[in-house]
């Protein structure tokens, strides 16, 4: 199974049980295991709270990532809260159940359960339907009815009195103070360039600076402090400075603040507010912002998640978010309507909602909206798949009712059309299994993509079963020696490839095939890097062994050798990567201020070196490396590294890829 997992317990106690357990030790492996899961970064959550009135304590361990029962069974915080409520002392039977159907007890039954009385547990997996009942509703009301909480951006989520019990809470902090004093005191002196120190989650230390980890980029943040680094719900903070997503912002960390949701987060700081890539945004008043839906505002305008300004907008206003989904969020200002990204062509001042509908079948979603403004009727229809366009589309009708049931059967429609991509599912499947006809397929791809691709790629370009039917027809293509077309197809959807990297492996194949191994070697170099379980496979084919001994492939030698190394495992962040990618760091980089007072000197991946760091004097390199090319090359992925020491020979061309970065094109 692929749905997450958990462990749900209700159990009666006095308050002064409930405090004697606090005191005592029993929970400290349940802190422990909270500590790792924070410091790991993980999406783990663990809901544990004292309920006075019903004198009853709620557990909730959401574990995001399936686990077999019997890990789960093994869990030190299971075996610790099952231990710890042994101390109820009030009389009848209490359970705990554990579920392996994305906490929906009601759907599915539950995979084990326990029977907790004073004093002793026991395993005893029956359920009757009151019970399931009263487990869910307890889900309900602790879980998901706070989920907003899990991911607040201004403290991180244990921290939160409606999620953890503050004496919890408080072994919790004393668990990760503990981790980052032992790190301090043991780890960080004896940090290298080639033996980095993790710190926590994906920030590291190589003995000059810190590093962050994006998607297989290194991030470098000069001048942060690794010994005062802390994690926060926004990212990380040392004494003197926060980092945003990669870009360190001088100021007050205790005065730098997150706000809104995930959807769209703004930062706040003593001296102006930065958008939600963390730039500043001129003019806002830090005072005044708030965040409503994906839009900010202050007392004198409205912004988008970009920063831009919404001029028409006027500083008044409010927001509808009733209908859920981003693109169909309202924003009634007093100057303009935007539904999501598009203004509404109607009169602000005298607009009012008169009918809305939010609309869902997945994959697809939609909404409709009955407006009137002084000169009549409109009716608004947006519909698309999740990702895809969502432009609406609007009608004034003298007929509103009329135009509104129009609608409705639009929707109602769309839904009953044949879909392409079942049909394409159905052909991937059977050409996938054993004895599948390879040219069938290729015949039937071309002639899909004839008539849907054009349609499917602007309305849903992420749609996996679409990109699982473009491997199945590249490796179709390769099967008859195809290479040609099968390069000139990639090349309509290489941009975003890096979604799914498993089609870069016939593409290699292919270029090795047409005569041209450089492009090869950066198709191969990308699929590695893009996901760590594609990259053992490419990196192991005999086909591509040429390419791997390659002089300018050394970081795959060493990727490589780390994964025969980490058998079975994601790694954190192959130590290899620092040789290849950082190496000869000037003397005092480390120490070097980070400029970020203003948007054009904003601290990017590949701005922070050469707007922090001095240029690299060639005599401060070792002879051996004093004829080696160190050029800044800017990439157009933001979180991209594009800092690598390149000898002269191997320069990278236009258009190949960047060497530090997984996601550009090929």
């Amino acid at each position: 199974m692929s749905e997450p997992c958990s462990f749900t317990a209700l159990v009666h106690m006095t308050p002064p049980a409930f405090a004697a357990m606090m005191r005592s030790k029993a929970l400290e492996p349940l802190a422990e295991a909270i500590a790792a899961s924070v410091t790991d970064g993980l999406d783990d959550v663990v809901v544990f709270k004292y309920l006075k009135k019903e004198q009853a304590l709620v557990v909730h361990c959401y574990f995001h990532y399936d686990r077999p029962l019997e890990d789960l069974l093994a869990q030190p915080e299971i075996e610790a809260i099952l231990k710890a409520v042994q101390v109820k002392d009030l009389e009848g039977v209490d359970r705990a159940v554990i579920s392996h159907d994305a906490n929906n007890f009601l759907a599915s039954p539950p995979s084990a359960g326990f029977a907790i009385r004073p004093g002793t547990c026991a395993r005893e997996d029956g359920f009757d339907a009151a019970t399931l009942a009263r487990f869910d509703a307890v889900q309900d009301a602790h879980f998901f009815k706070i989920a907003d909480q899990f991911q607040r951006q201004d403290r991180p989520w244990f921290t939160s009195s409606r999620i953890v019990d503050p004496a919890l809470r408080r072994k919790i902090e004393r668990k990760l103070q503990a981790r980052r004093q032992a790190i301090a005191k043991s780890q960080l002196p004896n940090a290298t360039l080639l033996q980095p120190v993790r710190l926590f989650a994906d920030y590291h230390y190589n003995g000059h600076l810190v590093l962050w980890r994006d998607h297989g980029a290194l991030v470098p943040l000069p001048g942060v402090d690794p010994y005062t680094l802390k994690q926060t719900a926004y990212g990380v903070a040392d004494a003197t400075q926060v980092v945003v997503r990669g870009q360190v912002v001088r100021t007050d960390p205790a005065r730098f603040k997150a706000v809104g949701s995930q959807a769209a987060t703004f930062y706040v700081c003593p001296d102006g507010v930065l958008d939600t890539e963390a730039r500043r945004i001129p003019g806002a008043d830090p005072a005044t912002f708030t965040v409503q839906g994906p839009f900010g505002r202050d007392q004198y305008r409205w912004y988008r998640r970009d920063g831009q300004v919404i001029e028409d907008a006027g500083p008044g206003g409010h927001v509808d978010d009733s209908l859920y989904f981003m693109p169909f969020i309202l924003l009634l200002g007093s100057g303009a309507v935007y539904l999501g990204e598009s203004r509404l062509p109607v009169d602000a001042a005298s607009c009012e909602v008169i009918r809305k509908r939010a609309l869902r079948r997945d994959p697809r979603v939609g909404a409709l909206l009955w407006l009137r403004d002084k000169a009549g009727d409109v009716i608004v229809s947006c519909w698309g798949r999740f990702g895809g366009d969502m432009t609406p589309e609007v009608q004034r009708r003298a007929d509103p009712e009329a135009a509104w049931a129009q609608a409705e059967a639009h929707w109602h429609a769309l839904l009953d059309a044949p879909d392409p991509i079942d049909r394409l599912r159905a052909e991937v499947k059977q050409a996938q299994a054993q004895g599948g006809d390879v040219e069938a397929f290729a015949a039937f791809f071309a002639d899909w993509a004839a008539h849907h691709r054009e349609a499917v790629w602007r309305e849903d370009p992420y749609n996996s079963f679409f990109w699982e039917g473009l491997e199945q027809y590249a490796h179709s293509l390769l099967g008859q020696g195809q290479a040609e077309p099968l390069l000139a197809c990639f090349e309509a959807v290489k941009a975003e490839a890096w979604r799914w990297p498993s089609i870069l492996e016939p593409v290699a194949l292919a270029c090795l095939v047409m005569g041209r191994p450089d492009d090869a070697l950066a198709a191969v170099r990308r699929g590695a890097w893009s996901s760590f379980h594609l990259a053992s496979r490419l990196l192991a084919r005999p086909e591509f062994a040429d390419l791997v001994a390659r002089d300018d492939a050394a970081d795959l030698r060493s990727l490589a050798e780390y994964l025969r190394e980490s058998p079975g495992s994601k790694p954190a962040l192959p130590a290899s990567l620092a040789v290849h990618w950082l190496d000869a760091i000037p003397e005092g980089i480390g120490s070097m201020p980070c400029n970020t007072s203003s948007r054009s000197s904003r601290c990017q991946a590949w701005r922070s070196w050469s707007r922090c760091a001095p240029p690299i004097p060639m005599r401060r390199l070792p002879a051996k490396r004093r004829m080696r090319d160190f050029s800044m090359r800017r990439c157009s992925i933001r979180s991209c590294v594009a800092f690598r020491p390149m000898t002269r020979a191997a320069t990278t061309p236009s258009g190949a890829i960047c060497p530090a970065c997984t996601r550009a094109c090929i």
